[in-house]
């Protein structure tokens, strides 16, 4: 058995050295956009929107680069500002990071024109939002949530953040779709925004699992990123979510969800199963204690260490096929590997003593990864594919002293003559017990 661990690597630039302090006194909160004094003077307010302004195409294009973590650092400082204070003062606050708790109302898509998308981005969309106090105003994003509605209302308001840029008070009516509002609001720019559902909404996409990640601290937008990455390893890109997901964990310990899907569904619906709560049972094969070396993540998780464990569920005898690049299917017949990530282990087992043992892991599906695998090495694929759960409850089913009491019990009992004929009997006069069939092929591209 290869032993691997699942690396996780941070994309963190070059860290904002100094005090926030002498950040407020020495600097210009307006520097991080980017824009000039220039810029500064030729952006308006109380006008119609253009798309083509190329103050906001210059804007919208820094929200693509700069550093998310630096930005939030420097949204510190304007946190305390309001809207009314914004709207009324707009070339005091123009091109200043800002920090927005709101609800989305509706989102809707702008596409650039073939001039404009030239060598920049084919489009943007246009969130209307509803802060806390009742005041209005737009976000312009560079993404979306892939299972919310283009064009049109959301069923209902859906509470999200986002860390961005101010632009201006504008009028978006001639670019909104029959919803345009002809009064002024305040105009954000954004690269993204973080979803954090309350309620389950099945139009959307979210069941109780989703919620319960969500009042876990999971950015719910997130799972798109982790669904790009379906077959490959743990990168930079999804970490945020990895480590969210892994400390939501800890805060849903005592929550019963229902729906839970199976490691058949894993396998089958790979991709809708994402951030769905999930069962298994298996036998743990391995146990890799993981060191935790980002301060955010050890301050997030609560400890530096978490456990990666390899189970393998019980096939009963039916072979998986997963497809590969060169047609033909790599064949696993009595065994697949299912990655179960855990903060703690069970009381009274340790790395070691874990092994062998089988438990009922519940928790979140995460997605199906894979880690490098000799078998794997010439088959076609990215590495050993694998369904990945992080488990929020641990149950011991059956222990290694148990196994050898069963195996002994199962002896004694084959030697029967009657039970033997009893079994033989019930077989032949009854139909077999149905079962969930697992797919012939895993399509892991």
């Amino acid at each position: 058995m290869i032993r691997f661990v699942l690396t996780i690597w941070f994309a963190l630039s070059a860290s904002w050295q100094g005090d926030l302090s002498t950040l407020a006194q020495e600097e210009n909160l307006r520097e991080l956009s980017g824009m000039t004094q220039q810029d500064l003077d030729a952006t308006k307010d109380l006008q119609a929107f253009n798309p083509s302004n190329t103050q906001f195409k210059k804007l919208l294009y820094r929200t693509g680069t700069v550093d998310p973590e630096i930005l939030r650092q420097w949204t510190v400082r304007t946190r305390e500002t309001s809207l009314a204070q914004i709207a009324s003062a707009p070339q005091q606050y123009r091109f200043h990071p800002f920090s927005l708790e709101a609800s989305a109302l509706a989102v809707q898509r702008f596409d650039f024109s073939d001039d404009d998308a030239k060598d920049f981005l084919n489009g943007f969309f246009i969130a209307s939002c509803e802060a806390k106090d009742g005041s209005k105003f737009t976000l312009l994003s560079r993404s979306s949530i892939s299972t919310w509605p283009k064009n049109e209302e959301l069923s209902t308001a859906q509470a999200i953040q986002f860390d961005g840029f101010f632009l201006g008070n504008l009028s978006l009516e001639s670019i909104l779709k029959d919803t345009g509002d002809a009064n002024m609001q305040p105009v954000f720019v954004a690269r993204r925004f973080a979803w954090h559902p309350q309620q389950p909404n099945e139009s959307l996409g979210v069941d109780a699992a989703k919620v319960a990640l969500s009042d876990g601290g999971v950015d719910i937008a997130l799972l798109d990123v982790v669904k790009a990455r379906k077959g490959k390893s743990i990168g930079s890109r999804e970490a945020t979510c990895f480590w969210q997901m892994m400390a939501a964990c800890k805060k849903t310990k005592s929550i019963e969800l229902p729906n839970q899907i199976d490691f058949e569904t894993m396998l089958r619906e790979p991709l809708k199963s994402v951030g769905k709560a999930a069962s298994i049972q298996g036998r743990v094969r391995q146990c890799v204690p993981v060191k935790v070396t980002s301060p955010e993540a050890i301050d997030l998780l609560g400890t530096d260490t978490w456990f990666q464990l390899t189970v393998f569920p019980d096939l009963d005898g039916r072979p998986i096929q997963v497809a590969t690049r060169d047609g033909d299917p790599e064949v696993y017949r009595n065994a697949f590997p299912v990655t179960v990530c855990v903060l703690d282990l069970p009381i009274g087992y340790n790395g070691s003593s874990i092994a062998g043992n089988t438990f009922q892991f519940d928790g979140f599906f995460y997605r199906i990864w894979a880690y490098p695998s000799e078998r794997t090495e010439n088959s076609g694929l990215d590495g050993q594919p694998s369904p990945l759960i992080m488990a929020s409850s641990i149950r011991i089913v059956e222990s290694t002293s148990g196994q050898l009491r069963t195996l002994l019990t199962a002896v004694l009992l084959s030697i029967a003559i009657a039970i033997a004929v009893i079994g033989w009997f019930v077989f032949r006069t009854k139909k077999s017990a149905p079962r969930t069939e697992l797919p012939e092929k895993i399509e892991t591209w």
